[in-house]
């Protein structure tokens, strides 16, 4: 019988894992999160894979700053071997732009989120971005 508490323990584990690797920028951590057969549909309705993840983050991963994070599920469920949260998202990065200067921004986001157990750790598996607003 699935134990969904051990689920949602496991999966709130790989969002501590997300925020630490943002956190010390360590980007190979950060894409450990995502399954290779990843497909994640921006909120402009763009899919990208786990390839055009790993190129559009590796950017600017290394000049971040600083990084503040927080999420709110809203729901889940969990059938056919997937588990899929909504969630919504708040964060705020600091990057650094030429030397001396830094630049600052907020990431509003509301999303799906599906997880699948592949070798024993919770992957994601798909991203649907529902809204995101970037100030």
């Amino acid at each position: 019988m699935i134990n969904i508490k051990e689920i949602i323990d496991a999966v709130e584990h790989m969002h501590k894992k997300s925020i630490l690797a943002l956190k010390s920028k360590n980007l190979a951590e950060y894409l450990s999160l995502f399954d290779d057969s990843l497909s994640y549909r921006q909120f402009n309705n763009k899919i990208i894979d786990k390839n055009t993840l790993k190129k559009d983050q590796k950017s600017y991963f290394p000049r971040i700053s600083s990084v503040e994070n927080s999420y709110e599920r809203l729901n889940y469920k969990y059938e056919n071997d997937i588990f899929s949260e909504t969630l919504i998202q708040s964060s705020t990065v600091s990057i650094r732009v030429f030397l001396f200067f830094k630049k600052n921004w907020t990431v509003n986001r509301k999303g799906i989120y599906r997880w699948k157990l592949i070798n024993s750790e919770w992957k994601i598996v798909e991203v649907h971005i529902l809204y995101e607003n970037i100030t």
